[in-house]
C-alpha cells in the first residue's frame, strides 16, 4: 500500500527500490505461524504521508493508523524502465510450472486435523496458493520454501498497471514461514513472528496483474530470535521480477525457551527502536561505531553517517547502535 501510494501519486515514475520497516503492529497483525485463527481487523484503514527527494530520485513514505506510525518506507525510482536492474538469479530446475501443483484449496479436501485447518486458513486470503516445497516438507536438499502464487481472479478488482502492487504483496507473503519450519525442524516451537525491515529490488516493472509468481525463500542466519531471509520471485517464464531481502522476528514459545540448538549466527540484528541509517555491522562498544561510520565516509564521500551517528549518540549516550541504515540523498 505504501508503494501504491507513491505510485498514485506518480504514474510517471517507476520504481525500482523498496525499503521498508514496521516501525510498530497495526490494528490487525496476526501471525499464520501459531497454526491459530485470529482474525483480523482491516476496517481502519491507513493513511500515508508521501516526500520526494527529487535530487536523489528518491521519495519516503510514512504510514499512520489512527494517528499512531506504524511502518516508514523509502522507494528509489526513475522515470523509465530502462534503469532497472536484470538478476542473475536462477530458479530451481527441478520446480515445474504451477499447472503441476494443487492448490490448497485441493489439498484441504483432502488433509485431516491441524493441517486442514492451517490449509482452509491459507485458502481464505486474496491468493491461489500452491505449495511446493519447505523445511518440513522437502523437495530438495536445500532448506527453501517454495511457493507459487496469484492473486485470485475476482472479476473488477485488478486494474491492467496492479502487477508491480500484487508482486510487491506476494514478496512478504508467508516469507516467515521458512524460519519458523527451521526451528521446527530443531524441535523448537513458535509463538508468534514478524516481519520487521523489509527489501525489494525491482527488475521487472511490467508485470502481469493476474499471473502467477514462484517464491523462493531461504534462511541461513537465525540469532536470539532475528532472522535474515532471502527471497526470489519468478514469473511464470522463471525469470526472476525482484529480490527480497527481509530481517524477521520469530518469538520462541516460552515453555521451552530452555531448549538450545547451534545456527550460523550473525550480529547486527536490529531492535524495534531503530535509526535510519547505513547498511553496517558493528560492536556495542564506542569507538568502533565512530570508527566504522568514518571509513564509510571515506569510501563513498558525501553525507557524513559518522556524524549522523554522533549526533544520534550524544541525544542518546545511554543507548548502543548496533545496525545503521543511512540513505544518500543528494552528492
Amino acid at each position: 500500500q505504501a508503494v501504491n501510494s507513491f505510485m498514485t501519486l506518480n504514474p510517471g515514475l517507476i520504481p525500482h527500490t523498496v525499503n521498508y520497516k514496521f516501525v510498530a503492529p497495526g490494528m490487525g497483525k496476526c501471525f499464520l505461524l501459531t497454526y491459530v485463527n485470529i482474525p483480523a481487523k482491516t476496517s481502519i484503514p491507513l493513511e500515508f504521508k508521501v516526500s520526494h527527494f527529487d535530487e536523489g530520485k528518491m521519495a519516503s513514505m510514512f504510514a499512520y493508523q489512527n494517528g499512531k506510525p506504524v511502518g516508514m518506507g523509502h522507494v528509489r525510482y526513475a522515470r523509465n524502465s530502462e534503469h532497472l536492474d536484470s538478476s542473475p538469479f536462477l530458479c530451481p530446475d527441478y520446480i515445474e510450472g504451477p499447472d503441476n501443483y494443487p492448490t490448497t484449496v485441493e489439498m484441504a479436501k483432502q488433509a485431516e486435523g491441524r493441517m486442514k485447518l492451517v490449509l482452509n486458513e491459507l485458502s481464505k486470503f486474496p491468493l491461489d496458493i500452491c505449495p511446493i516445497e519447505s523445511p518440513l516438507y522437502p523437495s530438495s536438499e536445500v532448506d527453501r520454501t517454495c511457493l507459487w502464487l496469484r492473486i485470485k481472479p475476482v472479476q473488477g478488482s485488478v486494474k491492467a498497471d496492479d502487477g508491480l502492487i500484487i508482486a510487491l504483496f506476494i514478496s512478504d507473503f508467508t516469507i516467515l514461514q521458512v524460519a519458523s519450519e527451521i526451528y521446527q525442524k530443531a524441535k523448537m516451537k513458535v509463538a508468534s513472528g514478524a516481519s520487521l525491515h523489509h527489501t525489494v529490488w525491482i527488475h521487472e516493472a511490467n508485470l502481469d496483474p493476474t499471473a502467477w509468481y514462484l517464491t523462493v525463500t531461504e534462511c541461513e542466519v537465525i540469532s536470539f530470535g532475528r532472522c535474515r531471509l532471502e527471497s526470489y520471485i519468478f514469473d511464470e517464464s522463471k525469470k526472476c521480477v525482484m529480490t527480497v531481502v527481509q530481517e524477521g522476528y520469530m518469538q520462541r514459545a516460552p515453555e521451552i525457551s530452555q531448549y538450545q540448538t547451534t545456527f550460523r549466527f550473525s550480529t547486527g540484528f536490529s531492535e524495534n527502536n531503530f535509526t535510519n541509517r547505513s547498511i553496517m555491522t558493528i560492536s556495542s562498544s564506542d569507538g568502533p561505531h565512530l570508527a566504522g561510520s568514518y571509513a564509510m565516509d571515506r569510501v563513498f564521500g558525501g553525507l557524513s553517517a559518522s556524524q549522523t551517528l554522533g549526533s544520534f549518540m550524544a541525544l542518546n549516550p545511554a543507548k548502543h547502535p548496533h545496525t545503521i541504515n543511512y540513505k544518500y540523498i543528494a552528492a
